[in-house]
């Protein structure tokens, strides 16, 4: 997940991976479109934050 710095509100980026695997990569800027502002945004490996799981209840794609 991040954080739309447009809008404060969080997002998923699309990515499945465990702590484990996210711990191996090399902290790299990566970019995701935002859901929320419909803008792209540039982010560190680091700044990822990692969830067990989205409610689809609560997928971008399933909201008005």
């Amino acid at each position: 997940m991040l954080r739309c710095v447009m809008t404060g509100r969080e997002f998923s980026t699309g990515i499945e991976t465990s702590e484990t695997d996210i711990q191996k990569l090399p902290d790299v800027i990566t970019s995701s479109h935002c859901p929320h502002c419909k803008l792209g945004h540039r982010w560190w490996t680091h700044e990822a934050r990692i969830v067990n799981a989205i409610r689809p209840s609560d997928w971008i794609e399933n909201k008005p």
